[in-house]
């Protein structure tokens, strides 16, 4: 027997929702590294990347390419997402991270960092996102030391980012 009130209720439910058959998007990172980031002095910013160019894997993507760790845009539009990356290096060292937009030469957002404890120590940056992209921006993940020219080395990094709208 079919109940009208239940109905009702699930298309008045539904109506309150939107559901996304598709989204932009892209997940990866990578673990298990003990990459050094050559930082060329105090406040020079260095990509997060290693020798091969292939330090980051997209474990999942649609939208978002990952290539020599450089992330390109397909779409136009704005993303938001998350960086978490590893690091360590020698105590007292002060390091940022930050998203760089290479096709616009400038930083995207706000840049966040954190002092390190020693060398075989591990602390961990969180970096939100939030990305205006055209279509085809490049970007890439950047590090530099505050303090002087120490690299860092960087042990681990889960990142996300997803589309969000026009």
């Amino acid at each position: 027997m079919f109940d009208e009130s239940l109905d009702r209720t699930v298309n008045e439910l539904n109506a309150d929702r939107v559901f996304v058959d598709h989204i932009w998007h892209s997940y990866g990172g990578f673990q298990d590294e003990s990459e050094a980031i050559s930082v060329a002095g105090a406040n020079q910013w260095a990509h997060i990347t290693n020798g091969a160019n292939d330090l980051f894997v997209s474990l999942e993507a649609d939208g978002i390419a990952l290539s020599g760790d450089v992330f390109t845009i397909t779409n136009a539009g704005d993303y938001f997402g998350k960086l978490s990356i590893t690091i360590s290096g020698l105590t007292g060292k002060d390091f940022q991270i930050r998203l760089y937009n290479i096709t616009t030469a400038a930083q995207v957002g706000y840049v966040i960092g954190a002092s390190t404890t020693g060398a075989g120590n591990h602390t961990n940056i969180t970096l939100p996102l939030y990305i205006e992209a055209a279509a085809g921006n490049t970007f890439r993940f950047e590090i530099t030391c505050n303090t002087d020219g120490t690299d860092p080395k960087v042990e681990s990094a889960v990142y996300y980012m997803s589309y969000l709208h026009n």
